[in-house]
Parts: C-alpha cells; sequence; structure tokens
C-alpha cells in the first residue's frame, strides 16, 4: 500500500511533467514566476486595520484544516477580514468528530477529560463565554464516529443545539477519497478503480449525507475549489488535474501536504465559505 506522501509526491512530480510538456511550466503571476506547488495567495486583506464588528461573532469549530496547519492564513482569518465581523478559530489539529463535539459543549465526555487525545481546555473554556451569530463547522477527518453517517450528523446537532444558533455552516471534506477517514468513501476509491465521485453530482456519499440532512446549510467544499480555483487563481488546468478532478481528487497546487492545503488552497476555501454565507443571508 502506497503511503499517502508518497501518492502526494509522486502525484507532484506527474504535475510538474504535465506543466512542463503542456507549456503551463512558466505561468506568472502579478509579473513573478512561481513553482507550481508553490502557491501563496496575495489577495488576502489584512485586518489589523479593519474595523471588525465583535457583538455579532463567527464561531469556527474543526481540526487542523480549521486551525490552518500548513500555510500562514487559515479560512477564519481570511472570512474575518471579508465580513469584518468577529471570528473565532477554534481549530484543534488531530481532534476527532466526537472531541470537537465535547470542547463544543454538544456532548458529555464519557471518560474524564484528560484521557482524552485533543482537548484544548482554553478553546472549552473560551467558547463557553460566547454566544455565537454564526457557527462554521468542519469536523469527521479524523474519525470518532465509526464510520457512520447518523453519529457524525448527531454530534453536528449537538454542536448547533448547544450553541443556541440558527445560523449556521456544514463545511464538507476535502481529502482525496482514497484518504479519506470515510472507508465507504475510501474502500470504493480504493478497490473499484473508478471514481468515489458521484458524476451528476460531484459529491461522495459522505457529502450526500451531510446535505441530505443540512440541506443548504452544507457547504461542498471540494466541488467548489474543482469549479473555481484556477480562474480564481488565474491558473490553468493540466490534463492531468483534470483526470484527477474526476475522480475527486483537487490539484497539488493548493496543498500543502497529502491533506492540508496551503495559503492559496485556504483562501479559495475562504471565499467559498463566504458565498455560501452570503447566499444564507449571513452578512
Amino acid at each position: 500500500m502506497i503511503k499517502k506522501e508518497t501518492r502526494l509526491a509522486l502525484r507532484k512530480f506527474i504535475l510538474a511533467f504535465s506543466m512542463f510538456v503542456e507549456g503551463k511550466w512558466g505561468e506568472k503571476k502579478q509579473g513573478r514566476k512561481y513553482r507550481p506547488w508553490e502557491m501563496a495567495s496575495r489577495k488576502v486583506v489584512e485586518t489589523d486595520d479593519l474595523k471588525i464588528d465583535a457583538d455579532k461573532p463567527v464561531v469556527c469549530w474543526g481540526d487542523s484544516m480549521t486551525k490552518g496547519s500548513g500555510a500562514k492564513f487559515s479560512y477564519p482569518m481570511i472570512l474575518e477580514s471579508l465580513t469584518k465581523r468577529k471570528t473565532y478559530n477554534f481549530g484543534v489539529s488531530g481532534a476527532t468528530s466526537e472531541e470537537i463535539a465535547i470542547m463544543a459543549g454538544g456532548l458529555a465526555p464519557s471518560k474524564p477529560l484528560d484521557s482524552y487525545r485533543r482537548i484544548n481546555m482554553d478553546f472549552m473554556e473560551e467558547c463557553s463565554k460566547l454566544r455565537p451569530d454564526i457557527l462554521i463547522l468542519e469536523i469527521g477527518s479524523n474519525g470518532g464516529w465509526n464510520g457512520d453517517y447518523k453519529i457524525l450528523i448527531e454530534q453536528y446537532k449537538s454542536i448547533i443545539e448547544q450553541a443556541g444558533c440558527e445560523k449556521y455552516i456544514i463545511v464538507g471534506d476535502t481529502d482525496d477519497p482514497i484518504n479519506s477517514a470515510d472507508p465507504k468513501v475510501r474502500e470504493l476509491a480504493k478497490n473499484s478503480g473508478k471514481s468515489a465521485i458521484n458524476s451528476k453530482t460531484g459529491e461522495t456519499s459522505w457529502d450526500e449525507a451531510l446535505k441530505n440532512e443540512f440541506g443548504d446549510h452544507f457547504f461542498n467544499t471540494r466541488l467548489y475549489i474543482l469549479k473555481n480555483s484556477y480562474k480564481m487563481l488565474k491558473w490553468k488546468s493540466t490534463s492531468f488535474e483534470r483526470a484527477e478532478a474526476r475522480r475527486g481528487n483537487l490539484s497539488p497546487r493548493i496543498r500543502f501536504d497529502w491533506t492540508h492545503f496551503n495559503n492559496a488552497g485556504y483562501y479559495v476555501k475562504a471565499i467559498g465559505i463566504y458565498e455560501k454565507g452570503k447566499n444564507l443571508g449571513y452578512w
């Protein structure tokens, strides 16, 4: 079985070769040459001098993909600059969906807190003092739900109910299907030789379960990035990237490693969440 890091390195090599062959290696951005996967968005608005509204806070719970591991900017940081609303980043690297639900106050712990691997007590205390106007949740990529959509959905619901928040966004998973925390998606990608993505909807079975439960509150992050990232970042896709997209795989150009994004990846993700909130009338 090829390791995740090895698989990503191989995909980066193929992408680089594809860009060279198809004449895209020398693409320029703002007058400067860049390497294919060295993408740092320069469009992020710094928040230091912005007037931030602290009366309607946005609370983001998640794991390292919320924390922003692998980049200078996290999506909550970018989102705050776009909405000009105080945005709390409660992203805990490696946290399972169960641990996040416990930290957010949705689930009661089934054992002493110090026996959990990824409980951030400071976040728990800070969160308990907040009354979020908008809740953004991204959980499940580190397990904690036994591959059972009903368990994961109940964990989401517990956080939403505890927050007493009617405005919320459920952020979908972005791992390549073969690396998915969902055993159904992972096994389909590994064994079938076909795409784990529904060709008609662009969704995995995990995406479909969340969309069916949460409706318009669900944001299909993978699909948004596949459809919008090249135009947004002024890139030209290669034949390799187009083939990968049909399998539900995001371009290595937006990744820091096999799961995390770089600055460009988090930028596109933040814009997508911002647009979802705008469509829902949140800002």
